[in-house]
């Protein structure tokens, strides 16, 4: 469940890909950049903390396994929650047909936990 480098270059990926999908226009920009700026530091944080769960010297124990599944759900809802705010003002700020294509492209809170598949 964790992130790794290539979880971040996906998420940069994929919101190069929603931008121009949402055509967003200079009016739009501020409110682009502020979630853009959200989905980048919270992947990066992930990508950050994926390296250091992956340097254990040996297997996990079970308990060691569970306590890492839990912290990863935990870290994935604190970094939704750091999302949201920033995805209402992006949303707000779209047209009812954008709105309606962030609705069928990605339900815009994904992008950070893209995995490509």
């Amino acid at each position: 469940m964790g992130a790794s480098q290539s979880d971040l270059g996906r998420a940069l990926k994929r919101l190069a890909y929603v931008r121009q999908a949402l055509a967003i226009t200079t009016r739009q920009e501020a409110a682009w950049e502020g979630y853009a700026n959200s989905v980048t530091t919270v992947a990066r944080r992930r990508s950050l903390s994926a390296g250091i769960v992956n340097d254990f010297p040996r297997r996990p124990t079970a308990p060691d396994q569970m306590r890492r599944r839990i912290s990863d759900v935990e870290n994935l809802l604190a970094g939704l929650k750091t999302i949201e705010p920033f995805e209402r003002g992006l949303y707000d700020a779209l047209t009812d047909n954008q709105q309606a294509l962030a609705d069928r492209l990605v339900s815009l809170n994904c992008v950070a936990w893209d995995t490509g598949n």
